[in-house]
């Protein structure tokens, strides 16, 4: 019965939030079902808005179009769904496929033509409803791996209002995917909070990974977990649908994931225990900038307040879309010895108020804030820990600003006050500075209004530094060899510090298609624009800095 009642308020939920009937739909591929990824998993920056389909390791398997309608855009770009095509359905829903290899003959022609007219890998078209109709069955394309991809699947989404809102299709029925299995709470991480003064203090008490002693907090904290959920057949982590919390016996916290619109995205940061190593948790505590409130329920916006000393219980459960529910019981009892914070007298504080626009000057840094950067105001803090050291590659002093768990919601611009010769300006960049080993790593930016400028959305630790190796450019294809009826020549093109920003290429000095994912760089000639005979590829590479590096190879096509 537990199970049923569960059941029926994540329908209702579902119901009243988004109304609109999908109508029935056949699988994308002509294989099993199996998931390597589901909706609402937790990503550093989202929650994955579609399903990803296991295709055996492999690319090439044929992709269908779910339903009757007509392709309505198809995109191409290194990142994100690479060569992605989306449909129009009649219901008024929009399927996406994601990462495709290729696109159907047709497609790929416009493509192509699109590509060469505006001399641009990444490109969007898009279509009307006489342009390409199709039937539900429909071949489209074939599966791939192509843009973020970490390896061959299908991304599909269902998505609704217009292409804005990606919805979680199997919790609405569109296929029969049955599930018995328990999701998983992996860890809970318990943080003492404190707000008497107006600004967010938080410090991280301990994380378990199974209840075990009584946890001691102070007055005042919250917790944060990592759950997920597990689908019969499939070894991979998947997303848990609701999170929900019990303080002796009563529902203290719920937060339901639901549908998660395209412009809701980002506020993921502020669900989460941000800054946590390891699988993202979704803590209680809820920041008064948070777009996503509306689907959390929470007493005292999730903080655990104790008046007493005695023990309470903590109850935590993972509820999947069907109703699976994993529950893990804790232990937890007031202790006044611990605080929210220890003091770091090496360091100044400064109160920054979440809806206001904050700017910090000193007379070697600025931070500026815009309006509705920060989800929560907080004690920002700020100070100069190492000084200059241009034999490690640190040219101005090293400073902290901020802390890397606050996360942000929009960008912050950090400026660094330094004079520098003209010859230098292009080549300076800020680094992230680690404090335990002197180590730095490129954070990016560039010299403008006297000074080294990086917009950024994570505080941290910078100083100024300097990049002016050139990158590494090596030809895989050999000079004046016979390549394949594909037509791809292959490069090795990377850049040890402030990374590639972008590449040159061109064919017989024109230009021509190319493909950068990790460090190979991929070359493409065509019978379109090729003639067979010896062509004469050009490539330059170049870095965040600036530094190119030339390569020129002849080869047979």
């Amino acid at each position: 019965m537990k199970k049923a009642v569960i059941i029926l308020s994540i329908l209702l939920t579902c119901t009243v939030s988004f109304g609109q009937v999908i109508e029935p739909a056949i699988p994308p591929l002509k294989l099993p079902i199996e998931f390597s990824g589901t909706y609402g998993e937790l990503r550093t920056d989202h929650f994955h808005a579609g399903f990803d389909f296991r295709t055996g390791g492999v690319t090439g398997h044929q992709v269908f179009a779910i339903k009757d309608g007509y392709i309505s855009r198809v995109s191409v770009s290194p990142g994100g769904y690479g060569n992605g095509l989306y449909i129009n359905h009649k219901d008024g829903t929009m399927s996406v496929y994601g990462h495709l290899s290729k696109f159907t003959d047709e497609i790929a022609a416009k493509v192509l033509e699109e590509q060469y007219k505006n001399e641009k890998f990444n490109i969007n078209l898009f279509f009307g409803p006489n342009d390409f109709p199709v039937k539900q069955g429909e071949l489209i394309g074939l599966s791939g791996n192509t843009g973020s991809s970490g390896g061959p699947h299908l991304h599909m989404e269902i998505r609704r209002q217009g292409g804005e809102l990606p919805t979680n299709f199997l919790r609405d029925g569109v296929y029969n995917y049955p599930d018995n299995l328990v999701p998983v709470i992996q860890r809970v991480g318990f943080y003492a909070y404190e707000d008497s003064t107006g600004y967010a203090q938080h410090r991280k008490l301990t994380i378990l990974s199974s209840p075990s002693e009584t946890v001691k907090v102070p007055a005042k904290s919250y917790i944060a977990v990592d759950a997920i959920d597990k689908l019969p057949g499939s070894p991979y982590k998947m997303g848990v649908e609701v999170y929900r919390v019990l303080l002796d016996g009563e529902e203290f916290f719920r937060f339901t994931v639901g549908d998660v619109s395209y412009s809701e995205q980002s506020y993921i940061k502020s669900m989460i225990a941000y800054g946590e190593s390891g699988s993202d948790m979704i803590k209680t505590q809820v920041d008064p900038g948070n777009a996503l409130k509306y689907k959390v329920q929470a007493k005292n916006n999730g903080v655990i307040i104790l008046d007493d000393y005695a023990p309470h219980k903590l109850r935590v459960e993972a509820i999947d879309y069907t109703g699976n529910v994993a529950g893990a019981t804790y232990t937890i009892v007031r202790d006044d010895s611990v605080k929210a914070l220890t003091d770091d007298d090496s360091l100044s504080h400064y109160n920054m108020l979440w809806y206001t626009p904050n700017t910090l000057n000193t007379k070697e840094i600025s931070v500026t804030l815009p309006s509705g950067a920060l989800y929560n105001s907080c004690d920002f803090t700020y100070g100069k820990v190492a000084d200059a050291d241009p034999e490690k590659g640190i040219y101005s002093s090293v400073w902290r600003i901020g802390d890397p768990t606050t996360p942000l919601a929009k960008s912050a611009t950090v400026k660094f006050k330094v004079d520098a010769p003209d010859s230098l300006k292009s080549k300076m960049i800020l680094a992230r500075y680690d404090a335990s080993t002197g180590k730095i790593t490129a954070a990016g930016g560039k010299y403008e209004n006297n000074g080294v400028v990086l917009r950024t959305s994570s505080l941290d630790t910078y100083c100024v530094t300097l990049d002016t190796i050139p990158p590494t450019l090596i030809p895989i294809t050999a000079k004046e060899a016979q390549i394949s009826s594909s037509g791809e020549v292959y490069f090795t093109m990377k850049d040890e510090f402030s990374g590639i920003s972008d590449f040159l290429a061109s064919c017989d000095g024109e230009w021509v298609l190319g493909l950068l994912k990790g460090s190979r760089l991929t070359i493409y000639l065509d019978t379109v624009h090729h003639r067979k005979g010896l062509h004469h590829i050009s490539v330059t590479a170049i870095d965040g800095c600036g530094n190119t590096t030339d390569v020129d190879l002849d080869v047979f096509f």
